[in-house]
């Protein structure tokens, strides 16, 4: 499966399968669960779906910390936000997973 099959597959993913998915792919360590509790479903599952797109799309090397995730949650859910932190900490994926999320949401529409 080449890496755009991949992604493809995680953008079309149901809800149901994405939380499932999630857990199973992403050590509770490294985003843990209690960090979702604040979002409402709609949050919830775009995020979901961003820190997987991160995984597939780093094989598995990548998985956004809480402060790209915030990023990433509001910029999909069309909020303004502010990322405040130094060189080489990795703000650029704050950018580039929504991007893929909405690729998703927008060829979803045009179906």
């Amino acid at each position: 499966m080449s890496l755009e099959e991949a992604l493809d597959s995680v953008r079309k993913l149901p809800q149901d399968d994405l939380q499932y998915l999630f857990y199973a792919k992403i050590p509770v360590h490294k985003a843990p669960s209690q960090f979702w509790d604040r979002f409402r479903a709609k949050k919830r599952l775009s995020g979901l779906r961003c820190c997987l797109l991160a995984c597939v799309a780093s094989k598995s090397t990548v998985v956004p910390l809480e402060f790209q995730l915030e990023g990433m949650v509001a910029t999909v859910t069309g909020q303004h936000s502010v990322v405040d932190i130094g060189t080489g900490y990795g703000k650029t994926w704050c950018l580039i997973l929504p991007v893929h999320h909405q690729r998703w949401s927008s060829h979803a529409s045009e179906v």
